[in-house]
């Protein structure tokens, strides 16, 4: 209908669709790609949960206001909703006098949304994605003299959009559960770091920071990790390396358990995301974990949950540690009577009345960290 190359159009398309897939958020890119291909003003796309009412939208040349409060507010009386419900997925509709009579045009919800309906001879599709819906529409020809809007390629994305948002559901799961095994390990003082091919750190939680902060285990240098001030690690390079090359991790060992730091790195490859244009680079997740961090984190949560002071979590943590009062009067360089003192303030201060009962207590806060 006087388009120009539709077939190419379609398919650079189709390449921006699976390249925003594995981008936050592509329904925005997504609208902005069909509309591209259709040559239109307005396309969006609403996702649709099992009940039918819309849980997320994004969208190209429309009021983002209006769309908001559509999702606030008119989505509950869109006249609508029976036809997204109940539309074959897949196939292409025209939004026109068949689906909105002069009843609905002279309704309220008409004058709000009318751009996305019905002007300019606008088209939608409905896709069932697992248990939700998405419609897909599009409206408002950017050259209403070159006829309209051309159905048949809406329809010719259909397959190519419904393996865009499998890509695109996916990489948000592994994300949110990378996210959460991320969360849980700066709980237990384990840190985390993305290295680039090249070696260069491109992201570190927040346990790493703090270690590289403290630069007794690890340190940054020019942008890249070395080993810190307490220990010697002149393997580490080599098997950051090995598990970029062959794919396969490697894990080093450092300090005793009779030191007071010893821990293990941990390093292996980030699996090769799914990439229209190839392979991503090869990087390295390096996970470090440092016997001093839990006693830090154990000694932060003491001090805010029970208000003790550095030398009355020193004596709590020695004693964690199975030590006696008079082992830790030697370590700590100080009087067994301080000792008890300390140990009388805390019992006040954790409402305990003895070491067995405190030691239960400690125990509890340390597996909560």
């Amino acid at each position: 209908m006087g388009y120009l190359e539709p077939r190419p159009r379609l398919r650079d398309i189709t390449l921006e669709l699976y390249r925003a897939a594995l981008q936050p958020e592509p329904l925005e890119s997504w609208s902005r790609s069909i509309s591209n291909l259709l040559d239109t003003e307005i396309a969006g796309l609403t996702v649709l949960a099992p009940s039918g009412l819309a849980v997320q939208m994004g969208s190209v040349g429309s009021d983002l206001e209006a769309g908001r409060e559509y999702l606030e507010k008119y989505q509950h009386i869109n006249p609508l909703r029976p036809f997204w419900q109940s539309a074959p997925s897949g196939e292409v509709f025209r939004i026109d006098s068949n689906l909105i009579d002069d009843k609905f045009r002279s309704s309220e919800f008409y004058s709000r949304y009318c751009q996305n309906l019905d002007l300019g001879g606008g088209i939608c599709m409905l896709l069932s994605i697992r248990t939700a819906k998405v419609l897909v529409h599009a409206s408002q020809p950017r050259k209403p003299e070159l006829g309209p809007i051309e159905h048949e390629l809406l329809a010719c994305l259909r397959d190519d959009l419904l393996l865009c948002f499998e890509i695109a559901g996916t990489l948000m799961l592994a994300t949110n559960v990378a996210e959460n095994i991320i969360r849980s390990f700066d709980q237990k003082g384990i840190g985390v770091a993305l290295l680039t091919e090249d070696g260069r750190v491109e992201h570190v939680n927040g346990s790493m920071n703090e270690m590289l902060h403290a630069g007794g285990v690890l340190r940054m240098e020019q942008g890249r990790l070395a080993p810190g001030s307490a220990i010697r690690l002149p393997e580490l390079p080599g098997m950051v390396n090995r598990t970029k090359k062959s794919g396969v991790g490697g894990r080093l060992f450092y300090g005793d358990k009779s030191s007071d730091r010893c821990g293990s790195i941990i390093a292996y490859p980030v699996p090769m995301a799914f990439d229209w244009e190839g392979p991503h680079e090869n990087k390295v997740v390096l996970l470090v974990t440092d016997s001093s961090r839990p006693k830090g984190l154990l000694t932060e949560r003491l001090r805010k949950a029970y208000g003790l002071t550095q030398a009355e979590t020193g004596v709590a943590g020695k004693l964690l540690d199975g030590k006696t009062s008079r082992h830790i009067a030697t370590q700590l360089g100080v009087q067994i009577n301080s000792v008890r003192a300390h140990l009388k303030a805390i019992y006040a201060k954790t409402g305990t009345h003895s070491q067995v009962e405190l030691l239960k207590l400690l125990q509890i806060e340390k597996e909560n960290t």
